[in-house]
């Protein structure tokens, strides 16, 4: 799913926002198809294959999938070393510009927000997408409203997001 959401990031922005939502699937998975070297694009727009792909497995039958969807999958692993941060540490969230997908919401970029929970460390969504195996800490992280939105200045509402700790830095 990560590599999936990869793909479909990597749309151009005025193809992306002007697509419906499902053709912009379409593009991801066909884009998908020609990186895995499963399809070619002129056998895509043709519509017919060419060449017979390889090494591919066949699709899963509909108990396949129920059995699947029935099983949890866990997302956790070692972290390299001990976390960065304790919960009531003050944090700021890096500004990164990323090509394609990344987990980090671009309106909390540069924001200040508290250390409200740590969760471990979990497959890192970011590496995950281009084939990295890497487990990271993640922790719940608590932004006053107005701190991510101006306009929300004077209100008491707090937002919380998980992020992983690559995305953070002391406050």
């Amino acid at each position: 799913i990560d590599w999936f959401r990869h793909c479909r990031e990597l749309i151009d922005p005025t193809d992306y926002l002007t697509r419906p939502y499902y053709d912009q699937w379409l593009q991801a998975y066909a884009a998908m198809m020609v990186v895995s070297e499963v399809a070619t694009v002129e056998e895509l727009a043709s519509g017919h294959a060419d060449t017979k792909a390889s090494g591919l497995r066949p699709p899963m039958s509909a108990a396949d999938v129920r059995k699947r969807k029935s099983v949890s999958q866990n997302f956790e692993g070692d972290a390299e070393g001990p976390p960065a941060f304790a919960v009531g540490d003050g944090v700021r969230v890096k500004d990164l510009s990323v090509m394609g997908h990344t987990r980090l919401p671009a309106y909390a970029r540069g924001r200040q927000g508290v250390i409200e929970k740590y969760h471990g460390a979990h497959t890192f969504a970011d590496a995950n997408a281009l084939g990295e195996k890497r487990a990271v800490p993640i922790y719940t992280v608590g932004f006053e409203a107005a701190e991510l939105w101006p306009e929300a200045a004077g209100r008491r509402e707090r937002v919380f997001l998980n992020m992983w700790e690559g995305y953070l830095e002391r406050a």
